[in-house]
């Protein structure tokens, strides 16, 4: 299939296969919804974690009106109930889910929370690395948490 100027998903040629969604908004839609589904499932979600790996830059602003500082570049995952940043200098970070606040997105590269009165921007720097990957899942992980305590 092909992006069309429109907005729009496309077949590529007379012949080509006909699109599963005719709009980004419905693939996306769609996607979240398998996202919650292995999510919800322990053996799955266990599998997706151990996926959420990536390479980045770790910055992190103490005050308000500070600019952010770099702490160092290293390589972000997902552990259990946490995201473990680990730099090439040896420093080790780990930010509790239920302890982030703010969580959000700028651009398609930076992913933005408070942790402790600290705003950390965590930056994926390479370019098929998706931010919106990483706050959908961590955001979708949180609420059926919340879910879960609420049951309980």
């Amino acid at each position: 299939v092909r992006y069309t100027e429109t907005g729009r998903f496309a077949a590529v040629g007379p012949e080509g296969p006909r699109p599963y969604f005719e709009l980004p908004h419905e693939w996306n839609r769609w996607q979240l919804a398998q996202l919650d589904k292995l999510l919800a499932d322990p053996e799955q979600a266990s599998r997706w974690r151990a996926s959420m790996r990536d390479p980045v830059r770790l910055y992190v602003s103490e005050h308000d009106k500070q600019p952010f500082r770099r702490i160092d570049t290293g390589t972000l995952t997902w552990v259990e109930d946490r995201l473990v940043f680990e730099g090439k200098g040896g420093g080790r970070y780990a930010f509790p889910l239920d302890g982030l606040d703010g969580l959000n997105i700028h651009f398609h590269h930076k992913l933005d929370f408070f942790d402790k009165n600290r705003l950390y921007r965590i930056v994926f720097y390479q370019p098929r690395t998706s931010a919106y990957k990483w706050l959908m899942s961590l955001q979708t992980a949180r609420a059926g948490a919340a879910e879960e305590t609420e049951v309980i």
